[in-house]
């Protein structure tokens, strides 16, 4: 029998690379982009190369590491958005989208009703998905840039957003024993809130958003309590204004009052927590306390207290917290400074 040839090894076509790294890069609009985690897996010690197929994986990690999670959630919700609104309206779903389609896009968007803030950011979820393909960027497109314009002058908004001081803070803090099961859960929700005023936190910082999925709220090993128990040091690792740098540790001394004191209130329901790590708030099964339940149990105690519950959301405490500095005289770059804030935007949370 004649010897079998061996058929040569095709190489690959520089149009199927350019075709894959293209696929692997551009928004798919009927589904939900996903997010590659950091820990892609590590190359074998043994491998002599890195393959191709792993440089891409790891490109759309690193692409996608470089935002936010709630930033890339936001963005993949945007081109979900314009998938519907193309399919709507019959638009050919080619990539990149059009001046004419982004334009329409806006103006849907606006008679919608959603705020300028929203559609600005939708856009530059768009301009995202355009850039990191190497498409026409859009956010510096003039046409779309004025129409943003147009969308903040036309429709005002106002932040209605009520402060909760400390004096409407003690009177929801006083509710919490009649729409809570046990003295567990009063402990629980009495050291969050006392914490979430004194430290100006956000709610992200203090409990989880997500079920499943990321989370970068406090945990039990972020929280130092002090040997003679007069102060609490907490090391936030990310936040808001910092996503990659070293951890803030904010320091939180006794207060006068003990009903409204943050280190006593935290101090008695640690000593009650269940012994293990994760979520520093949680309940007694160890299950983390989510932010929709921080907002419902908000709202019960509101309501009870006798205010008005569409005033008030879990951003409240913060506003309420900067609002009470202010009227105390402490300056403004102090209060800028302990809010974390990296702009001018501490200025509209001082109700004064």
């Amino acid at each position: 029998m004649p010897p079998k040839r061996r058929g040569r090894k095709r190489k690959a076509r520089p149009s199927d690379e350019g075709e894959c790294e293209s696929r692997l890069l551009q928004p798919d609009p009927g589904n939900e982009v996903q997010r590659i985690g950091s820990r892609g897996g590590s190359v074998p010690s043994g491998s002599p190369t890195i393959t191709l197929e792993y440089l891409q994986r790891t490109t759309i990690g690193l692409m996608q590491n470089s935002l936010a999670f709630n930033t890339f959630q936001t963005y993949n919700t945007a081109v979900s958005s314009f998938s519907k609104f193309r399919s709507m309206y019959k638009f050919e779903e080619h990539w990149p989208a059009t001046q004419q389609q982004l334009v329409l896009f806006i103006a849907y968007c606006f008679n919608k009703g959603l705020s300028p803030k929203s559609i600005k950011t939708y856009i530059a979820g768009l301009d995202y998905f355009h850039r990191v393909n190497e498409w026409p960027p859009v956010t510096s497109n003039f046409l779309i840039a004025k129409l943003l314009d147009g969308c903040f002058r036309v429709r005002k908004t106002v932040d209605n957003r009520a402060p909760i001081t400390k004096h409407i803070l003690l009177g929801i803090l006083n509710e919490l024993h009649r729409v809570c099961y046990n003295q567990y859960e009063i402990k629980l929700f009495k050291s969050l809130w006392l914490l979430a005023y004194f430290g100006l936190f956000r709610i992200s910082e203090l409990v989880a958003c997500y079920a499943y999925g990321p989370n970068y709220n406090i945990n039990r090993g972020d929280i130092y309590i002090s040997p003679d128990g007069h102060f609490v040091s907490v090391s936030l690792n990310r936040h808001k204004t910092n996503q990659c740098s070293k951890a803030t540790v904010l320091k939180l001394a006794l207060e006068q009052d003990k009903n409204a004191c943050p280190v006593t209130a935290l101090i008695s329901y640690i000593n009650v927590r269940p012994d293990i790590e994760g979520s520093l708030f949680c309940h007694a099964d160890g299950k983390p306390v989510l932010r929709h339940q921080f907002s419902f149990l908000l709202d019960k105690c509101i309501v009870r207290a006798g205010f008005n519950r569409g005033k008030y959301t879990s951003h409240s405490f913060r506003i309420g917290r900067a609002t009470d500095l202010a009227s105390m005289g402490m300056p403004s770059c102090l209060i800028k400074k302990m809010g974390r804030w990296s702009s001018d935007a501490y200025k509209t949370y001082i109700r004064v």
